[in-house]
């Protein structure tokens, strides 16, 4: 059995604080490891008396770190990462990679994403299986801290501590979409007839069932009023090829939208602020190389995208 005989602590329990660290669960982090929740208490248990600090202390399940552990997480995560190297070698292969990869993104996004990644898995890494989920703003966070999702797109909202994001794609302009043959498309679209136009908004999931549209373009002065709403993108289709809705998009959705569904794109005739998409992940996942070349496959399918929209810095 290894021992840092200077500070007579056996190597054998770091695994345990860094699991502890991650998941904030005994029990979460007992099932990571392969240990029965007694093996883990009784690790942490040692570690307390070898560190002389509580290191994690209850609120409510969860396991909170003191600022000792928070000081030495590093220090560990980077000892235990080097002896992996060690022992298992530099190379990572991506077509060794055996696991379902759970990706939740908005309803309209799966169009734009999923047909530039989907064959890219299947070139560098056969056997990853993906399931998508549908993006709940009141619930991803905690999903993703939990291990039910592995990596979200959100436009811009506010994370927690313990969440990552990596800028992906600015859409500096929106676009409407309305049938090919709507009335609008034989007449001047001014923002005083924008303004009459009656709208479908395509929503998020939760409490806020929202469009980040109605935020980022000022709707509520600039465009009409809201006469349906759904989070399914392919019945907004539906509907729009069957009414006289217009909906208000980003140019990169409407654009591919237009080509699936035959739909009409048009310029807006007023200015609107962009929206910024991005892949959010939580600490657990921050440094696994599975997890890290999953994010960046999802990075280089869209390059052509990010290349033509990208984000602002």
């Amino acid at each position: 059995m290894l021992v840092m005989h200077a500070l007579n602590l056996d190597l054998n329990l770091l695994p345990v604080f860094d699991a502890l660290m991650r998941e904030r669960n005994v029990t979460r982090a007992g099932r990571r490891l392969s240990l029965s929740q007694p093996a883990v208490s009784h690790a942490l248990q040692r570690l307390r008396d070898a560190l002389g600090d509580p290191l994690f202390v209850r609120s409510g399940r969860d396991m909170v770190p003191t600022p000792r552990a928070h000081a030495i997480a590093g220090a560990v995560r980077g000892l235990l990462e080097g002896m992996a190297e060690v022992v298992n070698g530099p190379e990572f292969s991506p077509g060794a990679i055996a696991q379902t990869f759970h990706f939740a993104l908005p309803d309209i996004a799966e169009f734009v994403v999923v047909p530039r990644l989907v064959p890219l898995l299947a070139a560098e890494a056969p056997r990853i299986k993906m399931a998508l989920h549908d993006l709940d703003l009141d619930e991803f966070q905690d999903r993703l801290a939990g291990g039910e999702l592995d990596v979200a797109l959100i436009a811009d909202v506010p994370l927690r501590p313990g969440m990552h994001r990596r800028a992906l794609v600015r859409e500096e302009t929106l676009v409407g979409l309305v049938r090919r043959d709507h009335p609008i498309t034989k007449r001047r679209l001014t923002p005083a007839v924008l303004r009459q136009l009656p709208r479908l908004a395509v929503t998020l999931g939760g409490a806020r069932v929202v469009s980040p549209v109605e935020h980022a373009a000022l709707a509520p002065s600039r465009f009409g009023e809201v006469a349906m709403s759904t989070p399914h993108i392919t019945s907004a289709a539906a509907a729009l090829l069957h009414s006289d809705l217009l909906l208000i998009i980003g140019e990169l959705a409407g654009r591919t939208l237009a080509q699936w569904f035959g739909l009409r794109v048009l310029r807006l005739p007023v200015a609107t602020r962009g929206v910024t998409s991005s892949l959010v992940w939580h600490e657990r996942t921050d440094r696994d190389r599975a997890h890290r070349w999953f994010r960046e496959a999802i990075a280089r399918a869209m390059e052509p995208v990010i290349k033509a929209h990208p984000p602002l810095r």
